[in-house]
């Protein structure tokens, strides 16, 4: 009986450490997480991007310097249509004031990345 009872307090250390490993391993993954959606170097590039079509450096992008940066940037001209070009600025466009924040343009790309 005192084996079984050696056994059980065994397998309830084995229980603890389990439960203590899966939590530093959750607070990893959080940590990793945090850290990829702040890459200050990624940001910095995008900011950079942006203040580049910028031209009248007045903070945001009007339509005529989003077009010139979709046709910049964009990877399949053919897809950049006036149509699609159009969509995509209503798109971002989120507060609807016919200009571009950078940050509607920062989180338009974190979500185009993810779902790439």
């Amino acid at each position: 009986a005192a084996a079984g009872g050696g056994g059980d307090a065994e397998v309830q250390r084995l229980v603890e450490e389990n439960a203590m490993l899966e939590a530093e391993i959750a607070a990893l993954r959080a940590r990793l997480d945090v850290a990829q959606k702040l890459d200050m170097a990624e940001e910095k590039r995008v900011r950079a991007v942006f203040d580049l079509f910028d031209k009248d450096n007045n903070g945001v992008l009007d339509r005529e310097e989003f077009e010139l940066l979709a046709f910049e940037c964009g990877s399949d001209i053919s897809a950049m249509t006036r149509e699609h070009v159009d969509a995509t600025f209503r798109a971002l466009n989120t507060s609807g004031d016919g200009k571009i924040k950078y940050a509607e343009f920062f989180r338009w790309l974190q979500q185009d990345r993810r779902n790439a």
